[in-house]
């Protein structure tokens, strides 16, 4: 009970702590100083882990991550055991592979960032259910991210083509051409809240925006919105009463708006160790965690994990969880562990326990108490 209080709460006590230790069994080796949290942290490689970025969690735990070098997705056990080959798994039109999401069914979906512009499927598997063109049309035009509804419907985010498209559970586009409007600009991430409607950052023009579409693909008539600080969005979630939360990377801080687009009072949110932040996920008990890119891309320095309260109030200190290797995205798993690929040494790493367990896969987040647990990169 002490151990999983530790990895529950690793920023408490830790003077206290530390000076329990003594130089007999089991306090081996010894730390010549207090750390500055007690976080247990486990780094894994292999599994064709090349400069990974997106990571997405199954229902049965598994961590799929998203590799930028090989063209290939990895698969890794809940303990943390490589699943996929040297390779990952690839076919499938998997291509330059940019972000990936898992359905109902627990099949994985990813975005392909190289010609012909398309999206492929694996099964939980790492079968090739695409094939090998993977599957295009819809609109897509230089697709960047993805999210799953509750229905299974796939929708994309296209950042040279200003439009969202939407694909059915068998890939196939609901719309030929995408869907348009709501201040579309630039469309990067997106989230999708309980009832179905679907948010975009936009990054393209002078200032930041965020748009809304209803499950339909209709645009919110007030929507492109923006305020509270919010300037270069680099990635969005959504809570459990439906508000959204975007981090912001030039401010290094958090914007909330209500779930009418409107920026909550407080914002922007900063402190808790944020350092150019980018990832966000939400835990099942509201707290809001965010991936620090640090002193800069390819540069893991200063790199971290922070965490903050449903209130925007932050949990951890100015040094936050610290990580050796830049957090482009994270997840939370069924029991707690954060989990986050490391883009500069490729690695993944996983933090023992400390956040609030949420429900996977995605879909299934809608139904749950504490609303959609959103996962996104910078």
């Amino acid at each position: 009970m002490a151990a999983i209080n530790i990895a529950h709460n690793p920023g408490a006590n830790v003077a206290n702590l530390f000076s329990l230790q003594t130089a007999d069994s089991p306090f081996q080796p010894m730390l010549s100083a207090a750390p500055n949290d007690f976080t247990i942290a486990i780094v894994y490689t292999g599994g064709g882990l090349a400069n990974p970025e997106d990571i997405a969690i199954d229902a049965s735990g598994n961590v799929w991550v998203q590799n930028q070098t090989n063209s290939g997705i990895s698969k890794f056990s809940p303990a943390g055991q490589a699943l996929s080959g040297s390779n990952g798994f690839t076919g499938g039109g998997l291509s330059h592979p940019q972000a990936l999401a898992i359905d109902g069914f627990g099949n994985v979906w990813v975005v392909n960032g190289s010609s012909p512009d398309s999206i492929s499927e694996f099964s939980d598997t790492g079968s090739a259910i695409s094939g090998s063109s993977g599957y295009t049309g819809g609109g897509l035009n230089g697709p960047s991210f993805l999210a799953i509804d509750s229905s299974n419907n796939v929708w994309v985010t296209n950042g040279s083509g200003d439009n969202i498209s939407e694909f059915d559970s068998n890939g196939s586009p609901v719309s030929a051409t995408g869907f348009t409007g709501g201040g579309l600009n630039a469309p990067n991430m997106l989230a999708i809240d309980a009832s179905g409607n679907i948010w975009i950052e936009n990054i393209g023009g002078s200032a930041n925006t965020i748009s809304e579409f209803s499950s339909s693909g209709a645009a919110n008539a007030n929507s492109p919105f923006s305020g509270g600080g919010l300037s270069s969005s680099r990635g969005i979630a959504i809570d459990a009463i439906g508000n959204v939360w975007a981090t912001d990377l030039a401010c290094s801080c958090l914007i909330e708006f209500n779930s009418s687009g409107v920026a909550m009072s407080g914002s922007p949110f900063a402190g808790g160790g944020m350092l150019h932040p980018g990832a966000i996920a939400i835990d099942g008990a509201g707290n809001i965690w965010v991936g620090n890119r640090g002193n800069g891309v390819n540069a893991p320095q200063n790199v971290r994990i922070s965490e903050f309260n449903s209130s925007g109030v932050a949990i951890t200190s100015s040094l936050g969880y610290k990580l050796a290797d830049e957090p482009i995205s994270i997840a939370i798993d069924g029991a707690g562990n954060l989990w986050a690929p490391g883009l500069f040494y490729s690695t993944l790493t996983e933090f023992v326990g400390l956040a609030t367990p949420v429900v996977t896969p995605v879909s299934a987040n809608l139904m749950s108490p504490y609303g959609k647990a959103a996962v996104n990169k910078p």
